[in-house]
């Protein structure tokens, strides 16, 4: 079945980052890490394929890690930030 808009926002973040234990991942606390994705609702579509996998997604307008612009457009602006986090659990 389809999942509501909050749902699915709060699937992506917060509850994402509580399962992962990451208490300063997936929301917009003061200490938090200030990871933010701003795109269009109506307009994001993944245009990723199994024989293209890194194809840009659509209507996603900036990716902001730490509070700083890693991606405007569809475009990397400083791919030194950000890191991959891995669980052990």
């Amino acid at each position: 079945g389809k999942v509501g808009r909050m749902e699915g926002i709060a699937k992506m973040t917060c509850r994402s980052a509580e399962r992962l234990r990451l208490p300063k991942k997936g929301n917009l606390k003061p200490g938090s890490d200030a990871d933010v994705v701003i795109f269009d609702y109506e307009h994001v579509r993944d245009t990723a394929t199994f024989e293209e996998p890194a194809l840009v997604p659509e209507g996603i307008a900036y990716v902001i890690l730490s509070g700083e612009i890693a991606a405007k457009d569809g475009e990397i602006v400083n791919a030194h930030l950000g890191k991959a986090v891995r669980y052990e659990g």
